[in-house]
């Protein structure tokens, strides 16, 4: 007898019109700081995604805003912030089922508060220990006060860490953080954020283990 080979099926997944598993919402950034607004989606086929600020449609080829989009994932970012980024934000994901949409508004304050004492950086609580399982997100904030507000700058084991699609540094004013998704074992180590304004400086370690 011949034995037949049965051909593999491959099985497309259904298709579905997009929805938004995680928004964007509404944020500060301090002027200079990098504004970023991220969205994870579900869609098939692939939906293509239209931002907006304030009605008018973003470019991601004009130099001032990147926008990328894989697997799921898409983000705006601008690298240094400026009072003209503040706006309501808009982000379409449409495909030939349908549409989605989430908005936020974006705010941008001074990096100085002429309304507040100028003050030295202080981080007000401290973390040890960071301990995350490889893949999944890994992010921590450190609040902190100082007026104005100070340049922040993260590295790893003595070495500094840049942004990258993969790892966002944040700052609203009163908290720094870190996120980076998906994390990787060369992620583990110590961590340290150093604060530094006119006044002074401040820093602190934290010990990641992926």
């Amino acid at each position: 007898g011949e034995i037949k080979a049965t051909p593999i099926v491959k099985v497309d997944p259904r298709p579905r019109k997009p929805l938004f598993m995680k928004e964007i919402y509404d944020t500060n950034v301090i002027e200079g700081f990098p504004l970023r607004l991220d969205v994870k989606y579900l869609a098939h086929p692939e939906p293509a995604l239209a931002w907006s600020c304030n009605g008018k449609a973003i470019d991601g080829n004009d130099g001032h805003y990147k926008l990328a989009q894989k697997d799921g994932h898409a983000s705006l970012i601008v690298e240094k912030a400026a009072p003209v980024d503040a706006g309501n934000y808009q982000c379409v994901a449409s495909n030939p089922e349908g549409a989605a949409s989430t908005a936020a508004k974006v705010t941008c304050s001074p990096i100085s508060d002429p309304q507040l004492p100028e003050e030295p950086p202080n981080f007000t609580s401290n973390l040890n220990e960071v301990t995350v399982d490889e893949g999944k997100e890994l992010s921590f904030s450190l609040p902190f006060v100082g007026n104005p507000v100070p340049e922040v700058v993260w590295s790893r084991n003595g070495k500094a860490i840049e942004t990258s699609p993969r790892t966002m540094l944040t700052c609203d004013g009163r908290k720094v953080g870190i996120v980076i998704n998906p994390s990787e074992i060369s992620d583990s180590g110590v961590y340290q954020c150093l604060l530094a304004n006119p006044l002074g400086e401040v820093e602190s370690n934290v010990n990641v283990h992926v």
